[in-house]
C-alpha cells in the first residue's frame, strides 16, 4: 500500500527521520520541504496522496496556514506532527480539517497507524493513544 506522501518540517534530523520511517512502511516521499509557502506549490506539481506537516515552520506561513491553503486547493489528507500539544493548538489544527495529529516524539508504529486512519478517517493522538 504505498503512498506519494510530501513532507513538509524545518527540522532536517526530523525531517530525515521522518522520510526513513516512511520509506520503511513503503511509502514514497515525493518532496521534503521547510515552508509552507512552497508546501502549496509542491502540492499543485506533485499531487501527493498526503502531506505530514509540521505546526512551526521557517517563512511567515505557519503549518496550519499552509494546511488551509492547501485544503482549499486541493483535498488531500494532512497530519500534523509537532511538538505543541496545547488545547489552542489542538483546536486550531482541527478546524483545518486535518485527519490527524502526533506529537514528537513519534514512533513508526503511531506514524504508521495514523496513515492508515489518515486515509480512511480521523485520527488525533495526545501523546501515545490513537483515536
Amino acid at each position: 500500500m504505498g503512498i506519494r506522501v510530501l513532507l513538509v518540517e524545518d527540522e532536517s534530523l526530523i525531517s530525515e527521520m521522518l522520510s526513513d520511517m516512511l520509506e520503511k512502511l513503503g511509502h514514497t516521499v515525493c518532496g521534503t520541504l521547510a515552508s509552507g509557502e512552497k508546501a502549496l506549490g509542491e502540492v499543485l506539481k506533485e499531487k501527493p496522496d498526503l502531506v505530514i506537516m509540521d505546526i512551526k515552520l521557517k517563512g511567515a506561513m505557519t503549518g496550519i496556514e499552509a494546511a488551509q491553503a492547501i485544503k482549499q486547493a486541493r483535498d488531500i489528507p494532512i497530519i500534523y506532527v509537532t511538538g505543541y500539544s496545547d488545547d489552542g493548538v489542538v483546536e486550531q489544527a482541527r478546524e483545518t480539517g486535518a485527519e490527524g495529529y502526533l506529537v514528537k516524539p513519534i514512533s513508526k508504529d503511531e506514524l504508521r497507524k495514523c496513515i492508515d486512519k489518515a486515509l480512511g478517517q480521523q485520527c488525533w493522538d495526545r501523546g501515545g493513544a490513537l483515536a
